[in-house]
């Protein structure tokens, strides 16, 4: 398994676009087979590494590390990205779950919520 996003061969230009977009909102609108699920599970790995306290173990999972006492400032959002800070939606219960499911093998652990 890939260690981050720029290796995977496995993402088309446009799905690595959407996986690295930056700040902000985003939304994606695509057909059936175009890789949807794997593009959101991406997503999250990329946040993960990119603003989270992550190491990748050997096989390529995420394993997160927990502050043993929360931000200085009091504010939840000024440390690192954590996964329980992520929240996944989608359009019916499979989906969710299929989600839920693929980031639970990615992630370790992974309380990323996924709902519809």
């Amino acid at each position: 398994m890939r260690t981050d996003i720029a290796a995977s061969h496995r993402l088309t230009d446009a799905q690595r676009r959407i996986v690295e977009w930056g700040d902000g909102p985003l939304v994606v609108i695509a057909g059936a087979g175009t890789g949807k699920t794997r593009v959101i599970v991406e997503r999250v790995r990329h946040l993960l590494l990119t603003r989270g306290d992550v190491t990748v173990a050997p096989d390529g999972t995420l394993q997160a590390s927990y502050p043993s006492a929360g931000p200085a400032s009091g504010d939840p959002f000024s440390g690192p990205l954590l996964p329980e800070q992520i929240l996944v939606l989608t359009y019916n219960v499979k989906a969710a779950r299929e989600l839920a499911e693929r980031i639970e093998d990615s992630v370790d652990p992974a309380p990323v919520r996924a709902s519809t």
